[in-house]
């Protein structure tokens, strides 16, 4: 095979700490912020059937991305000669983009209210940290499919609970996010899963191994505690903010009038 392939469809990544904030990184954010805020001005001129037709078409993409990458991950562990139990188990998700990646079509298309709230608030979120501080994703100045997959199915995972939160098709409740706490505990046994199966530390699924930000207030030994404040404090303010649009939006439909 030629090298450059090679490099491309089955050379696994470099693993490590990547550059962040510049180069390709910087480019790619420019870029997606361009992107989801010119589809979201369009989108929100569009009819509500318009606007379906495109969240569906956007969500089947994804997963279609998805389950390519997975069948990918196996033809190319049989090429290299990985043991079969672990191509095979390489095959389930154990992150939590993974993993709401392949649940967020289903919430939208059969409208599982039960666990919608948690699906749309963590995938935003999951995918929004994802791109904007990919710490393995640039590791090399050759990109690789993985990594550019990787580049592209975020983007999806994030402007469609953007939107449909924007637009006003869904109404996010504060009263709800015990359900987002829920489905983020839900999600643990399979990320350990994941991580007592696949020995190599590169594996890190739902940083429970390591703490990738440069934040932790409590050590390497308990960055887990740092996640949990964090994510509090990530919900305080995501709830805060709505609440508080909401509250500014009636009051400009209903002005306190003064003699």
């Amino acid at each position: 095979m030629n090298e450059s392939l090679y490099r491309f469809f089955l050379e696994p990544r470099l693993m490590g700490e990547g550059v962040v904030y510049a180069g390709i990184h910087l480019w790619y954010l420019i870029g997606s912020i361009v992107l989801i805020s010119v589809t979201t001005i369009l989108l929100k001129r569009a009819s509500h059937q318009t606007q379906h037709k495109v969240i569906r078409s956007i969500l089947i993409f994804s997963i279609t991305l998805e389950v390519l990458k997975r069948i990918r991950f196996f033809v190319v562990g049989i090429i290299l000669g990985q043991p079969l139990f672990e191509n095979v188990m390489f095959l389930l998700p154990y992150h939590i983009c993974y993993i709401n990646v392949i649940l967020l079509p289903f919430a939208y298309f059969y409208d599982w209210k039960w666990a919608k709230e948690y699906l749309y608030t963590m995938s935003m979120f999951g995918a929004a940290i994802a791109v904007l501080y990919p710490y393995d994703w640039f590791t090399e100045p050759f990109l690789k499919y993985e990594i550019i997959h990787e580049m592209i199915y975020h983007l999806p995972l994030f402007f469609v609970p953007f939107f449909l939160i924007v637009s006003g098709n869904y109404r996010p409740s504060w009263r709800k996010v015990w359900q987002v706490g829920l489905g983020v505990v839900l999600c643990l046994p399979l990320a350990e899963l994941g991580n007592t199966i696949f020995t190599n530390p590169s594996f890190n699924f739902m940083f429970t191994r390591v703490n990738p930000l440069p934040i932790n207030f409590f050590g390497t030994a308990h960055h887990l505690f740092t996640f949990t404040v964090l994510f509090a404090l990530l919900m305080a303010i995501y709830y805060g903010l709505i609440e508080a649009v909401r509250w500014w939006k009636r009051r400009q439909q209903n002005p306190t009038t003064t003699i």
